[in-house]
């Protein structure tokens, strides 16, 4: 399994009226960055913005502190070096986070599924520009192949014991991000998104 954090920026974050709140998906992104880093997964950011001028948020980079390929064009893996760092990974399955939904996240995870990926959409990892646009850009991913998970549902398959060394290195902070509000944004999010296929 690898990961790949799409346009996770300050800027959009701030900028546009999103369908998740900034908190969450900074509680989202250090949780998917902690579980990263104790699991051993390779991280791809891709990131907007001028060269040297654009980044991704400080919850992913103070704990990994990869630095980010800048795209430039909508569909990530069009870029041959985003796309040579996802296959040197040698990880078929390819979990996604980003925003925002209809656009970076969209053209990632339909890049991944034209390349072969067993591609998973983190949804308390990704926020759209209107409840309506989101749910036709994930219903459209998921007829396409995509499986729709969460950051919960990501940490809990990777564990193979609850009192294993790793499983107690990530404990932490997947607690503090439950206590942050976790399960009833991302949960009712989830109902919302499978009450609409249906």
């Amino acid at each position: 399994m690898q990961v790949l954090f799409v346009d996770l920026q300050d800027e959009p974050l701030s900028r546009f009226p999103l369908t998740v709140s900034a908190q969450q998906i900074r509680l989202s992104a250090r949780a998917m960055a902690e579980l990263a880093m104790v699991y051993g997964l390779p991280v791809t950011q891709t990131v907007l913005g001028v060269e040297g001028n654009g980044h991704s948020i400080s919850e992913i980079t103070d704990v990994l502190g990869v630095a980010g390929y800048f795209r430039t064009s909508p569909h990530s893996l069009s870029d041959p070096a985003i796309r040579s760092a996802l296959e040197r990974n040698e990880r078929a399955d390819l979990v996604i986070g980003g925003l925002v939904s209809e656009v970076g996240l969209y053209h990632a995870v339909s890049g991944a599924l034209e390349s072969g990926y067993r591609t998973y959409i983190l949804v308390d990892l990704c926020a759209g520009l209107s409840a309506r646009t989101e749910r036709a850009a994930l219903s459209q991913l998921q007829c396409d192949g995509a499986i729709l998970t969460s950051v919960a549902t990501i940490s809990s398959g990777l564990m193979r014991a609850f009192d294993g060394e790793l499983e107690q290195a990530a404990r932490p902070f997947m607690r503090a991000r439950i206590s942050a509000g976790f399960d009833n944004e991302s949960n009712s999010r989830a109902r919302d998104l499978a009450d609409n296929q249906e």
